[in-house]
C-alpha cells in the first residue's frame, strides 16, 4: 500500500510539473516559434514528383494534330475559291446569247465517288447554234429542266462558242461555290491562327519555367 501511494504521488508531481511548463509564457513562445519554423520549412519544400509530372505535361501534341487537319481544309477552301472564280470569269466572257433546246437527259443516283444517292440528279444535254455551227453541252440540273425539246436561254463566248452556260441557272451555283469557299477558308484560317498562337505561347511559358528552374 505504501509503495502504491508513493507511485501515485510521483505521478501527481510529474503532472504538476507539465502543467507548470505549459502554463509558462516562455514555453508557449518557444512552441509557437517551433511551429512557425516547421511551417516555413514545409512551405519552402520543393514540389513532389507528382506535381512536377502535372506541370511538365506537354499539351502541344493536340495542337499539332489539329494543325495537320486544318491545313488540308484550308487547301480545300482555296480550291473552291479557285474553281468558283474561274467559272464566274468564264461566264462573264459569255456576252452573246442564243436559244438552245433540251435534247436529252437522264437521272443518276450516284455521285462522283460512285456512292448511292437517295435523291437522283438530272444530267441534261442541250444544243445551240453559234457562228453558223451547232454545239452540244450538258449540265447538272433540276427536274424542271428535264423536258425534251424545251427551249432555254444560252449564253456563250463569241470568241469561243463552246464556252456556254444556261442563263439564270448555272451562274448561281458558281457564286455559291465561290462564297462558300471564302467562308470555309476564313473559318479554318482563324482556327489555324488560334492553334499556332496557343502553341507558341505554351512553348514560351515552358521555356520560361525551364530557365527559372535552372536558377
Amino acid at each position: 500500500m505504501y509503495f502504491q501511494r508513493e507511485i501515485i504521488k510521483e505521478d501527481m508531481w510529474y503532472e504538476k510539473e507539465e502543467t507548470k511548463e505549459t502554463a509558462d509564457p516562455k514555453y508557449e513562445k518557444e512552441s509557437n516559434k517551433e511551429t512557425e519554423q516547421k511551417f516555413k520549412k514545409e512551405s519552402t519544400k520543393k514540389p513532389t514528383q507528382n506535381h512536377k509530372a502535372t506541370d511538365d505535361i506537354d499539351y502541344s501534341g493536340w495542337q499539332i494534330v489539329c494543325l495537320f487537319i486544318a491545313v488540308p481544309c484550308i487547301i480545300l477552301g482555296i480550291a473552291l475559291i479557285y474553281f468558283g472564280y474561274n467559272e464566274i470569269v468564264s461566264h462573264h466572257q459569255c456576252t452573246a446569247q442564243t436559244t438552245g433546246v433540251i435534247t436529252d437527259y437522264y437521272v443518276t443516283h450516284t455521285d462522283a465517288n460512285g456512292k448511292y444517292r437517295m435523291k437522283g440528279r438530272y444530267i441534261i444535254s442541250y444544243t445551240y447554234e453559234a457562228n453558223d455551227s451547232k454545239y452540244t453541252r450538258a449540265f447538272s440540273g433540276v427536274s424542271s429542266y428535264a423536258q425534251l425539246n424545251k427551249e432555254i436561254d444560252v449564253r456563250y463566248d463569241p470568241d469561243d462558242p463552246e464556252n456556254s452556260y444556261v442563263k439564270g441557272y448555272e451562274e448561281t451555283g458558281d457564286w455559291i461555290l465561290f462564297i462558300w469557299g471564302i467562308i470555309w477558308t476564313l473559318i479554318w484560317l482563324i482556327i489555324a491562327y488560334v492553334l499556332i498562337r496557343s502553341y507558341l505561347k505554351d512553348k514560351a511559358e515552358k521555356k520560361k519555367k525551364d530557365q527559372l528552374s535552372l536558377t
